[in-house]
């Protein structure tokens, strides 16, 4: 699968994607992630999504608005190692075919997997 997708703690879902990724692609690893936290009953989760070197990945408006109206659920999504040029270029795209309003970027997974833990904090309630 050219998507793989991981629970590595509660609530953090990590995306790998390698290769030349196709809308079916997108779409069932979209829904494969909603399953896994539906299954894990992570109401609030974040997604990481790492693309390795190479990967490729269609940008389609009817996938965007297909993704949209699935809907994932997340509360952000972190992007690991994208240049800063890719960034400023990609956010507008990211927004649409997303739906999710919050979109980070770190460079590397340890940084990703520092900030969800930070905004799944803010989220859920203080215990003590």
């Amino acid at each position: 699968m050219p998507i793989e997708i991981t629970r590595p703690e509660p609530g953090i879902y990590f995306n790998l994607m390698s290769g030349k990724l196709t809308s079916e692609d997108l779409l069932n690893a979209q829904q494969a992630g909603l399953k896994l936290a539906e299954q894990h009953q992570d109401v609030d989760h974040i997604l990481i999504a790492h693309m390795q070197p190479g990967t490729r990945f269609p940008i389609d408006i009817r996938l965007a608005k297909k993704m949209r109206d699935q809907d994932s659920g997340a509360l952000a999504m972190i992007y690991v190692g994208m240049t800063p040029a890719l960034r400023t270029m990609a956010r507008p795209f990211q927004k649409m075919l997303t739906g999710i309003g919050r979109l980070e970027y770190t460079n590397t997974i340890e940084e990703a997997v520092i900030l969800a833990r930070s905004i799944l904090a803010e989220k859920r309630p203080s215990t003590q």
